[in-house]
């Protein structure tokens, strides 16, 4: 083999012989290297953007100088509403006890009960709103301003119930041939003082009298034909007096008497008032302002008649006209 030396082509050479080659090496044994498993050790979600990662100590301010900006505002405690609740609640129940005390003129306590059912469920809005921290106060006052509400409520109903429904009527005055005793003008001057029912009787008839005067009347002089009467007047068992648009005059007759009321063509009324015994009766005409003792002709306990002590002044002469009915 030869080659251009750049002037002239070399010699011709032998191409030397290969060298023998080396001995093999032997493989090396691998040891198999075994990896475990790396576990994080951060967890994304205990992270928080102010106080960092769970179980460590965080500066949000040092961090994060804008940590004041994101943050939640904390939020103001007020308990009043709830402790207001409270108070209404046994206000309203306790109103039940005015009302029972004071029957006529409290309408307005039932308020009572629904300004605690107002504070009460206010109450346990804020509380679920994080602005009240004691919740058993306005749940209580809840229940007892309901509770107080429904019972005032049908009180009222159960009074004007029994208002309008009035007592069987019944028949009164003697059979047969009777008296009309004049016992006084313009007050029961005279009273059969021998029948202490029929001189209680007219007593208590001119209570009614003078309370229809007050509230109907018109004329200072006494009650006139012309002053509007109520249309009818009722009374119940317990001796309640009840007028015609819804008036509870109060308890004026003894429980278990009885008491009649008519108004007559020419304006006037005519008023009736008798104990357990119907046949002795007090009677009072608005037409001549005049009280009579309305009786059986044999009934000398009518026709006896003494001054009243509880109507001192003058009275009527005590002229007796005879009736047959």
């Amino acid at each position: 083999m030869r080659w251009w030396d750049g002037n002239q082509w070399t010699a011709h050479l032998q191409q030397p012989a290969p060298a023998a080659p080396s001995a093999p090496v032997a493989p090396v044994a691998q040891v198999p290297v075994a990896f475990a498993p790396i576990e994080p050790q951060i967890s994304l979600s205990a992270y928080s953007p102010v106080t960092g990662f769970a179980g460590q100590s965080r500066d949000a301010a040092a961090h994060d100088p804008y940590a004041s900006r994101y943050s939640p505002a904390p939020v103001p405690h007020n308990n009043f509403i709830a402790w207001f609740a409270l108070v209404a609640g046994v206000l309203a129940i306790s109103a039940i006890f005015i009302r029972i005390a004071i029957p006529s003129g409290s309408y307005y306590l039932p308020v009572f009960g629904l300004t605690a059912t107002i504070a009460g469920i206010r109450g346990i809005y804020r509380f679920h709103r994080g602005r009240v921290t004691v919740l058993w106060a306005p749940i209580v006052g809840l229940v007892l301003g309901a509770v107080a509400e429904i019972i005032l409520i049908a009180s009222i109903i159960l009074s004007a119930t029994l208002a309008a429904t009035p007592a069987a009527a019944t028949v009164l005055g003697p059979s047969g041939q009777s008296v009309n005793n004049v016992i006084g003008t313009s007050k029961p001057t005279y009273l059969p003082t021998a029948n202490p029912t029929l001189s209680e009787a007219a007593v208590d008839e001119a209570n009614v009298v003078a309370i229809l005067d007050v509230d109907y009347g018109t004329d200072a002089s006494g009650t006139q034909a012309s002053d509007p009467w109520p249309t009818a007047l009722t009374h119940d068992a317990e001796g309640h007096v009840f007028t015609s648009d819804g008036r509870d005059l109060g308890q004026l007759i003894p429980a278990g008497w009885h008491l009649a009321y008519q108004v007559e063509s020419n304006g006037s009324f005519a008023l009736y008032v008798s104990g357990p015994n119907t046949t002795e009766v007090a009677v009072y005409t608005s037409a001549n302002d005049e009280y009579l003792a309305w009786c059986a002709t044999s009934d000398t306990s009518c026709t006896t008649k003494s001054p009243a002590p509880s109507f001192p002044g003058p009275g009527a002469s005590g002229t007796t006209t005879t009736t047959t009915t």
